[in-house]
């Protein structure tokens, strides 16, 4: 994993410790804490970074019953959503459908750093992105609309 200033256009390379970060799909930088998403394995791997973001401890690995070979990733409020692309299913034909974005809690040692950062606020993930992110997935305007509104609505549970 690399770092690339924008300003010098330096390339860095991040010191994660030998941290196996085999199939690296998507990532997610949520305060001082990566996650990078781990397709094949179905993992999602948490690296806390230092506060220069130049190297970083990983954390435990965490799955969810629901990923079907996971790989963009978004947080909104306390949840982590991930992407499930179906991608080994989709060679063989074996694709569920509709396509579907799992939703789960933020592991705990990342809820305490959320906005422990110096980087700016955006204000999370918008309704649109979420919808565009759950058309990738391959649903259609109607579904991803309603999933919105469900992930909405059970966010109160």
């Amino acid at each position: 994993m690399y770092r690339i200033d924008t300003a010098t256009k330096e390339v860095i390379q991040i010191d994660t410790g030998g941290a196996d970060l085999t199939s690296g799909d998507g990532i997610l930088l949520d305060g001082r804490t990566l996650y990078v998403v781990q397709n094949e394995q179905e993992l999602i791997v948490p690296i806390e970074l230092s506060s220069d973001y130049l190297s970083g401890t990983a954390g435990d690995a965490f799955t969810e019953d629901a990923f079907m070979y996971p790989t963009t990733i978004a947080t909104y409020d306390d949840r982590l959503l991930a992407v499930n692309s179906q991608f080994g299913a989709q060679e063989s034909g074996n694709s569920e459908l509709p396509f579907n974005v799992s939703n789960m809690p933020l592991p705990e040692q990342a809820q305490s750093s959320v906005g422990e950062s110096d980087l700016p606020e955006t204000g999370g993930v918008s309704s649109v992105l979420l919808a565009f992110c759950l058309m990738l997935a391959g649903l259609s305007i109607p579904a991803a609309v309603y999933a919105i509104r469900r992930l909405g609505s059970s966010r109160s549970t």
